[in-house]
């Protein structure tokens, strides 16, 4: 059985490979800083969306790397 969830403050991905290791599956991963992101992105996936969860309409975002 796979378990979907989402990551939520992830800063670089730390407790996301601990959900990882863990068998879980990470749908969305949200953090605000743009170069916690950018090291998400590149060690994890695109998975990781750069947003503020204060403004809801930010969930949808994803990370363009340039």
């Amino acid at each position: 059985m796979n378990i979907m969830v989402n990551s939520y403050f992830s800063g670089a991905g730390l407790f996301d490979i601990g959900l990882l290791e863990g068998g879980l599956q990470i749908g969305k991963s949200f953090e605000i800083d743009l170069r916690c992101c950018k090291v998400q992105y590149q060690t994890l996936g695109d998975h990781v969306v750069q947003a503020d969860i204060s403004q809801s309409s930010h969930l949808t975002m994803r990370v363009t790397m340039q």
